[in-house]
């Protein structure tokens, strides 16, 4: 749930190079786990997966600066290129859907 990966995060930040974050969870929302998470390290890399389009309720986090979005059902190849995408960029635009 979102209250415990923030916990989780909060205890292993350093450890941590991506999140895959769903929009929906017990507990916290996708967007208040976003939030808590880059109120815990503002350049946490985090990637929104939902089965919401880009445009669609996604946007509502995405507004607030994701590192990426997948749209479900994903495939793990297209996942796997963008986490090494966004693992090797500094900071930039969200990667379109994949």
């Amino acid at each position: 749930d979102g209250e415990q990966a923030c916990q989780i995060y909060a205890e292993n930040k350093g450890q941590i190079d991506l999140v895959l974050l769903d929009m929906f969870m017990p507990k916290l929302s996708g967007l208040e786990t976003f939030l808590k998470l880059r109120s815990i390290n503002p350049d946490a890399k985090i990637i929104l997966s939902s089965g919401y389009s880009e445009n669609g309720r996604a946007q509502e986090i995405i507004k607030y600066g994701v590192s990426g979005f997948i749209q479900k059902p994903y495939q793990v190849q297209k996942m796997l290129a963008m986490a090494r995408q966004i693992l090797n960029q500094q900071n930039g635009p969200c990667p379109g859907p994949q």
